[in-house]
C-alpha cells in the first residue's frame, strides 16, 4: 500500500514537456532501447533534509518493461552515483539504437546537487549526458528523454532533437513504476511545472554568489513573474504540462461574493477517448 501510494503521487506529478507523436508507446512489439543508469538507479531523493531512503530495494524500471514489451534492450552507459561514463557502453548503445524503433534515455542530476543550505553552482547537466543523446540522435531520431532532477536544468539542444521529453523530478521509490505507466499510456500525464525552465542561465535573476552571502534584489518578481515582467523568452514556463488527452474549457463565470472575495466556476470537458486528469490554473493580476 505504501509503495502504490508513492506511485500514485508520482503519476500525478510527472510532467510531459514535449510529445511529437512518440508517446505513449502502445505497440508492445516495438524494439525499445533503454539508456542510462537512472533507469535502474532512479533519483529518489537528495542530501540533507531532502534525503529519502526507499524501503523497496529494487527500483529498476527494466523488469516491468520486460514484462510489458517483448523487445527490450538496456545499456547503462554511465554510473550516475560516481559520474563515470562507460565508453564501451555508449558504443553499444549507439549500435543498439540503430536497430531500435524507439530509444528512451534517462538523464538527471545526482543527490549531492539536490540539497538545501547552499545554492546550486551548476545549471547544466554533466556534459557527457548531452553527448550520449547527440550520439544516439545521429543513428535514431525517435528519442524520448526522461529527466530526473530537483529543478530546472539547461536542456541545451534536447528540445530540438528529442521527440518526447518527460520531467520526472525527484520521485522517491515509486518513480520508475509511474514512469512505465506514463510511457505505456496506462496513465495520462497531468503534472504541471512548479518552476520555469529558462533558456540560458544568464536569463535568471539569481546569479552565482560566494556561497555565504547572496543579495536577492528582485523583490516581488520571484520566479515566472521576473521573466514575464522583463519579457524574457523561456524554455518551459511555470504551470506548463502536456497531456495525452484534449481538454476544453467553457462557461467561465466570475462572481464577486465579498469585498475581496470572488467565486470562479467553469466547465472542463475531456474531448478525447483517453481517460485523463486535468490540473486547471487561474492567474490573477492587477
Amino acid at each position: 500500500e505504501r509503495f502504490e501510494a508513492c506511485v500514485k503521487a508520482d503519476e500525478e506529478s510527472i510532467v510531459l514537456l514535449k510529445n511529437d507523436d512518440i508517446l505513449p508507446i502502445y505497440n508492445k512489439e516495438e524494439k525499445i532501447l533503454l539508456v542510462g543508469d537512472f533507469a535502474i538507479n532512479p533519483l529518489t531523493g537528495g542530501e540533507g533534509s531532502s534525503k529519502v531512503t526507499p524501503l523497496k530495494e529494487d527500483l529498476s524500471i527494466l523488469p516491468d518493461f520486460q514484462k510489458m514489451y517483448k523487445n527490450i534492450k538496456f545499456e547503462s552507459c554511465f554510473n550516475r552515483r560516481y559520474g563515470l561514463i562507460e565508453p564501451f557502453g555508449v558504443k553499444r548503445a549507439v549500435l543498439e539504437a540503430k536497430k531500435a524503433d524507439k530509444v528512451v534515455v534517462f538523464i538527471g542530476t545526482n543527490e549531492l546537487t539536490e540539497k538545501e543550505e547552499t545554492d546550486k553552482n551548476l545549471y547544466q547537466l554533466e556534459e557527457n549526458l548531452y553527448e550520449i543523446i547527440n550520439r544516439i540522435y545521429e543513428v535514431n531520431k525517435n528519442i524520448v528523454v526522461v529527466l530526473e532532477s530537483g529543478g530546472p536544468v539547461d536542456l541545451k539542444n534536447i528540445p530540438e532533437i528529442a521527440k518526447g521529453i518527460i520531467y520526472a523530478g525527484v520521485g522517491g521509490e515509486g518513480i520508475n513504476k509511474a514512469l512505465l505507466r506514463i510511457i505505456s499510456g496506462e496513465v495520462s500525464p497531468s503534472g504541471k511545472l512548479s518552476e520555469t525552465f529558462i533558456k540560458e542561465k544568464d536569463d535568471s535573476y539569481a546569479q552565482k554568489g560566494n556561497f555565504f552571502y547572496e543579495k536577492y534584489s528582485e523583490g516581488v518578481l520571484v520566479g515566472y513573474k521576473y521573466y514575464l515582467t522583463n519579457n524574457i523568452p523561456v524554455q518551459y514556463e511555470f504551470g506548463y504540462g502536456l497531456s495525452y488527452a484534449s481538454f476544453e474549457y467553457s462557461n467561465l463565470k466570475i462572481d464577486k461574493i465579498g469585498q475581496y472575495s470572488y467565486e470562479i466556476t467553469f466547465d472542463v470537458t475531456n474531448n478525447s477517448d483517453i481517460d485523463a486528469k486535468c490540473v486547471s490554473e487561474i492567474y490573477v493580476s492587477n
